[in-house]
């Protein structure tokens, strides 16, 4: 019995063990290739919260700007309207004219910036320098300083992905 014991032993410890190296390369590709797909996966991500978060963001601006007319008021005055202006393919801000301006535009000797949006990174609108006004009590509202024309799209990019904001 102690004899077919050590015969066993023997014949196991014989054998080789362990994986070859084919093993090993094909174990290594089917990681790197998982790996490699995730990562895309990641990017992909984290463009799409980019878009989704920029393009909310505008949206809610010119709607915010458009619910400042319809109120009227801002900080006990009584403006002339509001608006959004595309400032750069990244930035845009948020402003009231306290006057009468012909343009219904931002003037940087009469308009009050309410607030300078900057989109996240990897983030960029077109086109640059579109206007969007409106004029309480209504309110009427202006694209590019004309009332009553068709409506301006807004392409938020990031990366390959787009989206468009639509104003009337």
């Amino acid at each position: 019995m102690i004899g077919q014991k050590n015969n066993y032993i023997l014949q196991k410890l014989g054998r080789p063990t362990g994986f070859s190296l084919i093993e090993l390369l094909v174990v290594i590709f089917i990681i790197s290739l998982i790996s490699s797909s995730v990562l895309v996966s990641y990017f992909n991500g984290n463009n799409q919260y980019s878009l989704t978060q920029a393009t909310q963001i505008l949206t809610a601006n010119i709607r915010q700007a458009q619910n400042k007319a319809l109120s009227g008021q801002q900080q006990g005055v009584s403006p002339y309207g509001f608006g959004v202006k595309i400032v750069s393919a990244t930035q845009y801000i948020i402003f009231l004219n306290p006057i009468s301006d012909p343009s219904n535009d931002y003037d940087g000797a009469i308009s009050v910036t309410i607030e300078t949006i900057n989109l996240p990174t990897g983030t960029t609108i077109s086109p640059i320098n579109q206007r969007i006004f409106y004029v309480p009590p209504d309110p009427t509202t202006y694209l590019n300083n004309s009332a009553g024309v068709g409506p301006i799209t807004l392409t938020v990019t990031a990366g390959p992905l787009t989206k468009n904001v639509v104003a009337y």
